[in-house]
């Protein structure tokens, strides 16, 4: 079992964001460069989020990091037609400790997923987590809906 350690976590990302702070104020045009880009992939990540997953916690960071392992292994095993219709933009989000929540762009695929690839979705979530989860599938609109 993985522990977390939220505070010490809070601690180092406050502390990280104290010196990119710091070395923001410098002069050096590499590290302006640098802080420029590391900004411009922080807002296009919080542009790709959906509203209804901006939950303010450290969960969101391994959700994000179990899906993406998930989604790698799938890529392996599906054929890239197959992988990139049915996969393309879904997100995961562990709802509680023994729930995945699939969010799909849309209803069809929500459907095609849930009815066709949800055996093999839940095997693979078994092997990259080491632990089975109930799978859920929705739409991030329907999603959205819910919690408005």
């Amino acid at each position: 079992m993985v522990e977390h350690f939220p505070a010490k976590a809070a601690m180092s990302t406050e502390h990280e964001n104290t010196k990119i702070k710091q070395a923001s104020k410098s002069e050096d045009p590499v590290i302006k460069n640098i802080i420029e880009r590391i900004e411009k992939i922080e807002r296009w990540i919080e542009m790709q989020t959906p509203p209804a997953l901006m939950i303010e916690n450290s969960s969101n960071l391994k959700d994000f990091e179990l899906w993406n392992q998930v989604l790698l292994k799938l890529q392996q095993t599906l054929s890239k037609p197959s992988f990139d219709t049915w996969f393309s933009g879904t997100i995961a989000k562990l709802l509680d400790e023994d729930v995945m929540l699939v969010l799909c762009k849309n209803e069809f695929q929500s459907d095609w997923l849930s009815e066709r690839y949800k055996e093999v979705i839940f095997f693979t979530v078994e092997e990259v987590a080491g632990r089975t989860f109930e799978l859920e599938f929705a739409t991030v609109k329907s999603l959205e809906k819910v919690l408005s």
